[in-house]
Protein backbone atom coordinates (compact mmCIF):
# COMPACT_ATOMS: atom_id res chain seq x y z
CA UNK A 1 0.00 0.00 0.00
CA UNK A 2 1.15 3.61 -0.90
CA UNK A 3 0.46 6.32 2.31
CA UNK A 4 1.17 9.81 2.81
CA UNK A 5 4.39 11.10 3.91
CA UNK A 6 6.37 14.04 3.45
CA UNK A 7 8.56 11.99 0.75
CA UNK A 8 6.52 9.23 -0.86
CA UNK A 9 8.06 6.58 -3.95
CA UNK A 10 5.45 4.87 -5.64
CA UNK A 11 7.82 2.31 -6.86
CA UNK A 12 7.43 -0.94 -9.37
CA UNK A 13 6.57 -3.35 -6.33
CA UNK A 14 3.68 -0.32 -5.30
CA UNK A 15 6.01 -0.24 -1.97
CA UNK A 16 5.57 3.01 0.02
CA UNK A 17 7.94 4.20 2.71
CA UNK A 18 5.15 6.31 5.43
CA UNK A 19 3.39 6.82 8.45
CA UNK A 20 -0.02 7.97 7.74
CA UNK A 21 -2.72 6.82 5.31
CA UNK A 22 -5.22 8.55 2.83
CA UNK A 23 -7.88 5.40 3.26
CA UNK A 24 -9.40 4.04 0.07
CA UNK A 25 -7.25 6.28 -2.36
CA UNK A 26 -4.06 5.16 -0.72
CA UNK A 27 -3.02 1.95 -2.35
CA UNK A 28 -1.81 0.53 -5.63
CA UNK A 29 -3.23 -2.62 -6.81
CA UNK A 30 -1.51 -5.64 -7.31
CA UNK A 31 -2.50 -5.25 -11.02
CA UNK A 32 -1.07 -1.65 -11.23
CA UNK A 33 1.80 -2.59 -9.46
CA UNK A 34 2.31 -5.48 -12.14
CA UNK A 35 3.07 -2.58 -14.78
CA UNK A 36 6.85 -3.25 -13.37
CA UNK A 37 9.08 -1.09 -14.55
CA UNK A 38 13.18 -2.08 -15.30
CA UNK A 39 14.71 -1.55 -12.28
CA UNK A 40 17.48 1.36 -12.42
CA UNK A 41 14.47 2.88 -15.16
CA UNK A 42 14.69 7.02 -14.85
CA UNK A 43 12.01 8.23 -11.97
CA UNK A 44 10.68 11.42 -11.75
CA UNK A 45 9.45 13.61 -9.13
CA UNK A 46 5.73 14.54 -8.84
CA UNK A 47 5.13 17.41 -6.23
CA UNK A 48 1.90 18.16 -5.26
CA UNK A 49 -0.02 21.14 -3.76
CA UNK A 50 1.22 20.54 -0.17
CA UNK A 51 4.51 19.57 -0.83
CA UNK A 52 4.39 15.83 -1.05
CA UNK A 53 6.64 13.89 -3.37
CA UNK A 54 5.34 11.03 -5.57
CA UNK A 55 8.57 9.30 -6.91
CA UNK A 56 7.07 6.85 -10.00
CA UNK A 57 8.67 5.39 -12.95
CA UNK A 58 9.11 7.87 -15.69
CA UNK A 59 7.15 5.38 -18.15
CA UNK A 60 4.44 5.79 -15.77
CA UNK A 61 4.56 9.14 -15.53
CA UNK A 62 4.46 9.78 -19.39
CA UNK A 63 0.60 8.57 -19.05
CA UNK A 64 -0.05 11.94 -18.89
CA UNK A 65 0.53 13.72 -22.54
CA UNK A 66 1.38 17.23 -20.58
CA UNK A 67 4.33 15.90 -18.15
CA UNK A 68 5.25 14.11 -21.39
CA UNK A 69 5.94 17.00 -22.78
CA UNK A 70 7.11 18.72 -19.67
CA UNK A 71 9.95 16.10 -19.98
CA UNK A 72 10.72 15.93 -23.55
CA UNK A 73 11.10 20.29 -24.08
CA UNK A 74 12.45 20.75 -20.11
CA UNK A 75 9.55 23.13 -19.15
CA UNK A 76 10.35 26.50 -19.40
CA UNK A 77 13.91 25.91 -18.60
CA UNK A 78 14.48 24.23 -21.60
CA UNK A 79 16.80 21.22 -19.63
CA UNK A 80 15.89 18.05 -19.07
CA UNK A 81 13.41 17.75 -15.60
CA UNK A 82 12.94 15.04 -13.16
CA UNK A 83 10.99 17.13 -10.32
CA UNK A 84 7.85 18.28 -11.21
CA UNK A 85 5.55 20.73 -9.31
CA UNK A 86 2.13 20.82 -9.49
CA UNK A 87 0.63 23.96 -7.52
CA UNK A 88 -2.92 23.19 -8.10
CA UNK A 89 -3.12 19.26 -7.17
CA UNK A 90 -3.56 18.24 -4.19
CA UNK A 91 -1.59 15.06 -2.49
CA UNK A 92 -5.09 12.96 -2.46
CA UNK A 93 -5.70 13.44 -6.28
CA UNK A 94 -1.71 13.29 -6.94
CA UNK A 95 -1.92 10.08 -5.45
CA UNK A 96 -5.01 8.66 -6.97
CA UNK A 97 -3.52 10.04 -10.52
CA UNK A 98 0.08 7.87 -9.53
CA UNK A 99 -2.24 5.09 -9.43
CA UNK A 100 -3.88 5.70 -12.48
CA UNK A 101 -0.35 6.34 -14.57
CA UNK A 102 0.18 2.45 -13.23
CA UNK A 103 -3.26 1.33 -14.05
CA UNK A 104 -3.04 2.90 -17.57
CA UNK A 105 0.35 0.99 -18.32
CA UNK A 106 -1.48 -2.21 -17.88
CA UNK A 107 -4.69 -0.66 -20.77
CA UNK A 108 -7.65 -0.18 -18.30
CA UNK A 109 -9.49 2.94 -18.80
CA UNK A 110 -10.53 5.59 -16.51
CA UNK A 111 -14.64 4.36 -16.04
CA UNK A 112 -12.75 1.04 -15.14
CA UNK A 113 -10.31 2.87 -12.61
CA UNK A 114 -11.09 1.29 -8.70
CA UNK A 115 -11.13 4.14 -6.24
CA UNK A 116 -13.05 6.19 -8.93
CA UNK A 117 -15.61 3.14 -8.97
CA UNK A 118 -15.58 3.42 -4.71
CA UNK A 119 -16.74 7.16 -4.70
CA UNK A 120 -20.17 7.41 -3.48
CA UNK A 121 -22.33 9.63 -5.27
CA UNK A 122 -24.53 10.73 -2.41
CA UNK A 123 -21.59 11.47 -0.47
CA UNK A 124 -20.23 15.44 -0.66
CA UNK A 125 -17.34 14.68 -0.22
CA UNK A 126 -16.81 11.70 -2.79
CA UNK A 127 -18.43 14.34 -5.03
CA UNK A 128 -15.93 17.28 -4.66
CA UNK A 129 -13.05 14.76 -5.04
CA UNK A 130 -14.44 13.36 -8.37
CA UNK A 131 -14.60 16.52 -9.44
CA UNK A 132 -11.08 17.35 -8.39
CA UNK A 133 -10.01 14.59 -10.11
CA UNK A 134 -11.68 14.58 -13.29
CA UNK A 135 -9.99 18.17 -13.79
CA UNK A 136 -6.84 17.69 -13.09
CA UNK A 137 -6.72 14.54 -15.07
CA UNK A 138 -8.23 16.67 -17.67
CA UNK A 139 -5.40 18.79 -17.12
CA UNK A 140 -2.39 16.51 -17.32
CA UNK A 141 -3.96 15.37 -20.85
CA UNK A 142 -4.37 11.77 -19.38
Amino acid sequence: PVSVASTRRMSEEGGSSSSASLGSASSISASAASAAAVPGEPVVTLVSSDGHEFVISRRAAQCSNLIKEMLQTGGDTGQSMSVLRFDDISSRVMEMLCQFFYEKLNGRAFVDFAPLKACNPASRADRDLVVDLLLAANYLDC
